[in-house]
């Protein structure tokens, strides 16, 4: 039979073990809630951030076609839609945020800066 001193020994490095796998379980544990935690806050204030650039840059968007609508040659109902979609072609060109710019009337005919003024298309957007 083996001494006391040996069973001493294999009792304590079980026990040490035992305790040592179970602070490892819990660290585990509590590391990957933290971590899972971080992430989401992370991917929550980037989202929202993204969000705002968006906002902004739609508000911008805005502001610019409004101001576009706001102009005299588009604004004034004496004008006439081939000069106000020259005026627009011109405007879509020297933009690098627009393929093309619309108007539309009260009978829901879209005319587009790009395919109205080359090729003469009407867009019927009465279902949109």
């Amino acid at each position: 039979m083996k001494s006391i001193k040996t069973k001493l020994m294999i009792y304590f490095s079980i026990l040490l073990l035992f305790v040592s796998a179970t602070y490892g379980f819990l660290s585990i544990n509590t590391l990957k809630n933290a971590v899972t935690n971080e992430v989401k806050q992370a991917l929550e204030l980037l989202a929202s951030e993204g969000s705002k650039q968006v906002e902004a840059k739609m508000e911008v968007d805005y502001t610019y076609l409004e101001g576009l609508a706001n102009r005299e040659i588009i604004s004034n109902p004496g004008v006439d839609l081939q000069t106000k979609m020259k005026y627009l072609l011109e405007e879509v060109n020297k933009s690098e945020s627009y393929l093309r710019i619309g108007v539309s009337d009260l009978n829901s005919n879209l005319y587009l800066s790009d395919s109205y003024g080359i090729r003469g298309s009407i867009v019927n957007v009465s279902a949109r």
